[in-house]
Formats: structure tokens, C-alpha cells, sequence
């Protein structure tokens, strides 16, 4: 797709000045993503995602909440400022602010800090009538766990229907706002304090989603090369439960397993869809399953 059109279009929204130089930034899966430098002024996001319809079976990609977030949160410092969300003949497109900083790599204790004052937000109503619900407790994750099952084939299949845990858990009586896909890439850390990019999958749910999302060996995989050793494990659980006192240590290790169990399966599916970088990561995640079982 051409740079200039859709530099036209968002200039003629009042977006964006000209001249303008583009980078496309790497990293993301599922849109696409450009760091816009424009004379005398802060350096700004353009994301433009998909006009085809969405298939994924585990993450969103909801362009009409990831504002609703950037809006409501940026304040805070959890997440960049928001300037638009507009349509174009290329597809909806959201502008923010650019901020500083570097991906996630061994800096633990900034993210469980992140997490943890992302969880403590207090919801408000506005919230559920912006973003979509994520299933909790065992009984949930496992119904969609098996959704996603039923969309794979073959003996690793078989594999991971042997694996599924069976301690149940009980939902949470309050839910929070979570990212629900807070990977390594979606972390910007500068100096000792971080901020999450890519909010398009927004959830109100379980906290515990956030934490064994980043905990995950496949996530850390996918998205950072190499999978937390246990320091780094503990260093994150110790840095959220300082900032976030709610944090039930007992319920989380009893839940890990449910969550491990979803991202293998979804590790599956991409695999199956032809996404050779999940095979690795299907493996790491089904050794933390057996591990865990």
C-alpha cells in the first residue's frame, strides 16, 4: 500500500503536517504499524489495521477499544496519548503519540509494577459498554480452550486434551481492566517505569490473564527469543503483589495451569495455519504443562 494515501488522508483529518517520514516498526502480528517524524513536532504512531474480517480465536484486534483505552489511561501513564480514530479508504486508522523507550528484555520489576497499576484502575460502567468480556475462572478458559481445540487436528491434539488441568477455580467475584496481550514487544520501558502499547485486545477479566500471558515460555518465545528462568519469574510476581496487595499467590498457581493450557492450544492453531514460529513455541509451552501437571 502506498504511503502517500494514506498520508493524504490523514492530513486532510488534521492529523498529521507534511512533509512526513514514515518507518514501518516491526514486531506486531496482527496490523500495521509506522513511527511518523514530522518537523517541530512529537513524533507520532500510525496504526492501520485490516479491512479483512478477524479470525483469530484468542486475541481481538478491536480498533474502537484500543482508543477507548489510550483515552481513558494515557493520563495515567499507562499507555501512549491518543490524537484519532478515523476512517479511511485504506482502512480504520488510529494516530498517538510516540513514546520513548525500548521493548521489553530483563527489566522485571517495571512490569509487574505496570501490571499491577493496570489492575487497580477502578472499572467503571462506561467500561462494559466499551470493551468485550474475557472468560474466567477454570470452567470458562477450559470452554474456550476446547473452542479452540476443535479448530486443530492430529496427535498433538490428542496430546494436549490429555493435558488438561483439572483443579477448579473459581471466578473472581470483581474484575479488572486487563491488556490481555502484554508481550514482551507491547512493553516500553524507559528508565525504571513502563508503559503498555497495543491495547486492540482489551478485556474486562481476570488479572491472572495478564500475568501468565507474560509469564507464558511460548510468549516469551515468540516475542523476546528466550523464556524467563525462574528469578525473572519471581522477581515480576514480587514486584506486582507489592503494588497490588488483592494478588492470592495460591489462586494464581492454580489457575497458571488453565491459561498455559489456552496459549498451547492457540500455539496449535497458528502452527496448523502454517505459522512455523509456533512450533517451537507450542513445545515450550506443553513442557511448562507437563511440569505443572
Amino acid at each position: 500500500m502506498p504511503i502517500a494515501s494514506l498520508e493524504t488522508s490523514l492530513r486532510e483529518k488534521g492529523l498529521l503536517q507534511i512533509p512526513a517520514q514514515w518507518v514501518a516498526l516491526s514486531g506486531g502480528r496482527s496490523n500495521r504499524v509506522w513511527r511518523v517524524s514530522q518537523a517541530g513536532a512529537q513524533d507520532l504512531c500510525v496504526k492501520l489495521y485490516p479491512q479483512t474480517a478477524w479470525q483469530n480465536p484468542l486475541f481481538a484486534n478491536d480498533p474502537a477499544g484500543e482508543y477507548y483505552c489510550l483515552e481513558n489511561l494515557h493520563a495515567e501513564k499507562l499507555c501512549p496519548k491518543p490524537l484519532g480514530l478515523v476512517e479511511t479508504p485504506q482502512g480504520r486508522c488510529l494516530v498517538y503519540h510516540h513514546h520513548h523507550g525500548v521493548s521489553f528484555s530483563d527489566q522485571t520489576a517495571p512490569v509487574g509494577q505496570l501490571l499491577a497499576r493496570i489492575h487497580s484502575r477502578p472499572t467503571v460502567p462506561a467500561d462494559s459498554k466499551a470493551i468485550r468480556h474475557a472468560p474466567c475462572g477454570s470452567s470458562e478458559l477450559n470452554a474456550h480452550t476446547i473452542q479452540i481445540l476443535q479448530r486443530c487436528e492430529g496427535p498433538e491434539r490428542g496430546l494436549l486434551e490429555r493435558l488438561r488441568p483439572t483443579t477448579p477455580v473459581e471466578k473472581l467475584t470483581k474484575i479488572s481492566l486487563i491488556h490481555a496481550d502484554p508481550v514482551a514487544n507491547n512493553i516500553v520501558i524507559s528508565g525504571q517505569t513502563a508503559l503498555m502499547i497495543d491495547w486492540q485486545s482489551p478485556a474486562l477479566g481476570d488479572p491472572m490473564e495478564d500475568l501468565s500471558h507474560f509469564l507464558s515460555p511460548a510468549m516469551q518465545r515468540l516475542y523476546r527469543g528466550k523464556i524467563l528462568n525462574a528469578k525473572q519469574q519471581k522477581q515480576v510476581l514480587n514486584a506486582y503483589q507489592a503494588q497490588y496487595p488483592r494478588f492470592d499467590f495460591a489462586r494464581f498457581e492454580r489457575l497458571y495451569p488453565h491459561y498455559s493450557w489456552r496459549i498451547a492450544a492457540y500455539c496449535l492453531w497458528q502452527k496448523q495455519q502454517g505459522n512455523s514460529d509456533y512450533s517451537d513455541a507450542f513445545d515450550q509451552e506443553v513442557t511448562e504443562l507437563k511440569v505443572k501437571a
